[in-house]
């Protein structure tokens, strides 16, 4: 449609300039033809393999090749002068080659930002990742940032709830539990998804509070229901008072997040140990004696 309209107006221009135009021929012809192709392509469904091979170098041929055009103008109008109009075309030329670096460089920053956030986001729950956990915690401790939580969690009954409701039930509950956990901090620290069944916290909270707030945070972490129990063992470690580096304040987190998991299974342990016992000795009590001989 533009080709055919170019045309008739190189045609019109010619004619008029030879004294030879008509009104009402083909060359009047030419611009409502370029007009219906104009809105047929508009007509047309957008095709998405040409939107995603549209890049690279063909997109910086065209503002190019009209920038050294123009620039040429501007030259050769230092030697031999040009007429007024095609220095005002050339220097729009250049103006429009600016505005479009411009729009570019635009685009750009906002792919590197959208990139830079995907990069720091866990997918599945929208919390802050590995990577992210890293960086604020080495913002913290560069700072010297006081009061700082890292709390770890690790989830229990995870496997029995995938292995029994499938992987995407599961993943539907650790995005609830993301958006409980991230909710919990909200307005005063961080929640991450390490991976896996693995979360974290990072918020600034008194000494005092240390212990109310990881099982505050673990409380988030638990969900019930009709054949499934998920609960969160958890452990916790204050920046700057016992750790100078956020691989060892992950680490320390990480080991008493397993000493508070294996004190919780020694306990269920137990107390199913205790229940036996006590079954057998009510049913059996001449064998108390030799229960206690045994152990």
């Amino acid at each position: 449609g533009l080709l055919v309209f170019s045309i008739s107006d190189c045609l019109y221009l010619y004619q008029v300039a030879t004294g030879t135009y008509v009104y009402g021929t083909a060359t009047d012809l030419g611009w409502l033809a370029g007009g219906v192709l104009l809105a047929w392509a508009a007509w047309q469904r957008r095709s998405s393999r040409i939107a995603a091979e549209a890049g690279g170098w063909g997109l910086f041929v065209p503002p190019a090749a009209f920038g050294l055009a123009a620039l040429a103008v501007l030259v050769y109008d230092h030697f031999h002068r040009v007429h007024a109009l095609s220095l005002v075309l050339a220097g729009a030329a250049i103006v429009a080659v600016i505005a479009r670096m411009a729009l570019t460089f635009a685009e750009n920053l906002a792919m590197l930002s959208h990139s830079r956030t995907e990069a720091r986001t866990d997918p599945l729950t929208g919390l802050g990742n590995r990577r992210r956990l890293f960086d604020d915690l080495e913002t913290a401790i560069e700072t010297g940032r006081e009061g700082t939580l890292l709390g770890l969690f690790d989830l229990n009954g995870f496997k029995h709830y995938n292995d029994s409701f499938g992987h995407p039930a599961g993943d539907a509950l650790l995005a609830r539990l993301g958006n409980r956990l991230g909710a919990f901090v909200a307005g005063r620290g961080t929640a991450y998804r390490m991976g896996g069944d693995e979360f974290c916290i990072a918020v600034a909270v008194p000494a005092e509070e240390t212990a109310a707030v990881l099982e505050a945070a673990a409380h988030a972490l638990a969900e019930h229901g009709r054949g499934f129990s998920i609960t969160a063992a958890y452990g916790g470690v204050r920046l700057v008072a016992e750790t100078a580096t956020p691989s060892d304040a992950l680490r320390l987190a990480d080991q008493r997040m397993y000493a508070n998991k294996q004190s919780a299974r020694v306990s269920a342990g137990e107390q199913s140990t205790r229940v036996l016992l006590r079954a057998l000795s009510e049913r059996y009590p001449d064998l108390g004696e030799h229960a206690d001989g045994v152990a």
